[in-house]
């Protein structure tokens, strides 16, 4: 997989940004209540309460989240029973940057096996686009 221009850019330039905490449940289909601006973010869990499983889905544009997200819906399941929980990174890229295989993202989508998670959404990348 070739790099995006904008994921070299930001690689680099890491601080500690603004952070967006997300109650996650089993209900599903649980994202941000705004859209992500452009810029590279770490996605980590914690406060878990009663569940095992998270699943995470890119979602864009913001506010076109399916309701009911489930796991059988294209997603990555986490193990959130373990320490240290997961943490991963991703990109969100500028309006008009993506394109038919690669549209832009600029939300998450959530959802739990059971009970709770607290997702926390902590932008690493230095200013705007």
């Amino acid at each position: 997989m070739s790099a995006h221009a904008d994921d070299l850019r930001y690689l680099y330039a890491e601080h500690h940004g603004r952070t967006v905490l997300v109650a996650v449940t089993a209900m599903g289909g649980i994202e941000p209540a705004e859209p992500l601006e452009p810029g590279r973010y770490e996605v980590s869990f914690v406060t878990v309460t009663d569940a095992a499983l998270a699943w995470v889905s890119p979602q864009g544009p913001h506010g076109t989240l399916a309701a009911g997200m489930t796991a059988a819906a294209p997603a990555t399941p986490y193990d959130v029973t373990e320490d240290p929980k997961p943490r991963f990174t991703f990109i969100v890229r500028p309006p008009g940057a993506g394109n038919a295989t690669n549209p832009p993202i600029n939300s998450l989508a959530f959802r739990t096996d059971a009970g709770t998670v607290t997702a926390v959404i902590k932008k690493i990348s230095r200013g705007k686009q």
